[in-house]
């Protein structure tokens, strides 16, 4: 088949669907893949040798990731309403490309059997009802989609009849700040606006994937049966290949696991902001009386001085890095936590935005984590603290590792039976085309 495949966002949202192309590809199906986002040169590799056509459908100026940094800092760190913040991503993340995404959509579906896109990727979604182009949508967390057994996250469960009613106000409140962005297109095609994004996303008529595995989100007795965890959607180790440089693998020689600090993709890119927080991370690691790896960006600047017991490291697989440290600590993004947890490790979460808190409290109550901090008000000494506690109470990690042993066949599968499903779902009604 030929496979047209959207997404959009920051490096979690992008990799999942570099995996998914990949796999795709490898049982030998034709596959492009849009991207809108950040670029790395190692999207353009991995796709180049696992034979993905990659095409990028806008990309971030040095100009838009300042404006994204003053916004974080600004708005983010001090207010913690879900809908402000979605408001604010989309604002200055989203609409600045909509213009490319909505011709990439509209490529993709008048060259392709099928497609397949990212839960935001409105145009996408558009252009494939419009052209009778079989779609199936990906989620890539927790929490997202309706059901009575669980409230929104990161609401707490008070039972069937309030989560049900939460998630109409959640969808409400969710439709108020997506339909300027979803429906202005629906009407120039004639098609029907979205009034209800979460339930619409997981009522395809096609497929929908939630691209989790199910130790964090369990299938749902009252989901369609076209929705489906399919476990995390993970590159293959081959995809990259990768091993400690000589500094590095002596750094990891040289004592105890060290503790790994990232951020990720929140990471900012202000000389000040980025100083703030790579100050934070190593204060917080002296205090707490270990050796740590500081994630400080793509990059590591020529001449950067850590303190004793320390080292800078930048951009690489860290699912390899973190199967040499003791615990991780970061934002609560998707990939990250579901790589470090597949890792067998402890974790501490400092959530920057409500979705990075929704995966904060799984892991707290998985029993792999303390309770999330807040980056908007975490201090060296709260975050010490909290590191103190992962590493001096055995349970989080035999926790992690009892967690690993059951993430692990989705890490193996989560991509293969991704592929099985599109190819069951959607290749009859390609051959009807």
């Amino acid at each position: 088949m030929r496979i047209g495949i959207q997404t959009w966002g920051s490096e979690g949202d992008i990799r999942p669907f570099i995996a998914l192309a990949c796999g795709l590809a490898q049982v030998g199906h034709q596959v492009t893949l849009a991207v809108t986002g950040m670029e790395h040169p190692e999207h353009e590799e991995v796709c180049a040798r696992m034979g993905v056509t990659l095409r990028r459908a806008g990309h971030l100026t040095p100009e838009m990731e300042r404006d994204i940094d003053r916004r974080v800092r600004r708005y983010f760190h001090r207010f913690a309403l879900p809908t402000h913040q979605l408001a604010e991503i989309l604002d200055c993340a989203f609409r600045p490309f909509l213009s490319e995404m909505d011709a990439a959509a509209r490529d993709l579906c008048a060259q392709s059997d099928v497609v397949i896109g990212h839960f935001c990727c409105f145009s996408l979604h558009a252009h494939a009802e419009r052209g009778g182009v079989p779609l199936a949508v990906v989620i890539l967390a927790p929490g997202m989609t309706p059901t009575g057994f669980e409230p929104p996250a990161p609401l707490p469960n008070m039972g069937r009849g309030i989560n049900r009613w939460l998630w109409r106000v959640a969808d409400r409140m969710t439709s108020h700040i997506m339909g300027p962005y979803s429906n202005p297109r629906r009407r120039e095609l004639g098609l029907a606006p979205i009034t209800r994004p979460l339930v619409q996303a997981s009522h395809f008529p096609y497929l929908t994937l939630i691209g989790v595995d199910a130790v964090f989100c369990p299938p749902r007795p009252d989901w369609p049966e076209q929705t489906v965890v399919t476990g995390f959607l993970a590159l293959p180790e081959e995809a990259i290949p990768w091993h400690p440089d000589p500094p590095l693998a002596r750094f990891l020689a040289a004592g105890p696991p060290p503790v790994l600090f990232t951020f990720g993709s929140m990471t900012p890119r202000d000389p000040e902001a980025w100083q703030t927080t790579v100050s934070l991370m190593t204060r917080a690691a002296q205090l707490a009386g270990c050796r740590a790896l500081i994630h400080v960006g793509a990059e590591v600047p020529e001449g950067l001085m850590l303190p004793d017991g320390m080292r800078a490291v930048g951009r690489m697989p860290f699912d390899r890095l973190m199967a040499h440290c003791a615990a991780v600590v970061h934002h609560g993004g998707s990939g990250t936590t579901q790589t470090a947890t597949a890792a067998g490790k402890p974790q501490v979460v400092v959530e920057h935005i409500a979705d990075q808190l929704a995966w904060g409290m799984v892991l707290k109550r998985l029993g792999i984590a303390p309770a999330p901090l807040h980056r908007r008000n975490v201090t060296p000494k709260k975050l010490a603290r909290a590191v103190r506690r992962v590493l001096d109470h055995p349970h989080m990690a035999q926790a992690a590792r009892a967690a690993a042993r059951r993430m692990h066949p989705g890490m193996d599968n989560g991509v293969a039976r991704a592929v099985t499903l599109i190819e069951q779902a959607l290749r009859p009604n390609a051959a009807d085309r």
